[in-house]
């Protein structure tokens, strides 16, 4: 009997220290601290020579602005997307996670876009 109440104890330590160690790796796997970019991509122009929208260029280079990486062989896709006056918000998945951001960028003439923040929300 006391054999099995230590065996009972015991589990029962190990399910609560299972479940504060999920749950704190839940935590932990919130968004890191803002990284900053200066990325520019020669893609930022099109064959006319005109720079694609923001949006466009975002879309094409999501998997590199992000600070996640896809899983499972999975590739990111943009399933929203909204952008103005060099900020916006851009949600994206691979299919087995997904992610909200936002981000702030510039616009040169000559050059065409810089991602100077892209912030996964927590």
């Amino acid at each position: 009997m006391k054999k099995c109440l230590s065996i009972l104890i015991f589990l029962l330590v190990l399910i609560v220290g299972c479940f504060f160690l999920i749950v704190s790796n839940d935590n932990m796997v919130s968004a890191p601290e803002e990284n900053e970019l200066s990325t520019t991509i020669s893609s930022n122009v099109n064959p006319s020579g005109r720079i694609m929208f923001i949006d466009d260029y975002i879309k094409q280079n999501i998997s590199e602005l992000s600070p996640e990486k896809e899983v499972l062989g999975g590739k990111f896709y943009v399933t929203e997307i909204s952008s103005g006056d060099g900020m916006g918000t851009v949600s994206y998945e691979d299919g087995h996670v997904s992610y909200t951001a936002d981000f702030t960028y510039l616009t040169n003439e000559n050059t065409g876009h810089t991602v100077t923040s892209f912030v996964l929300r927590k």
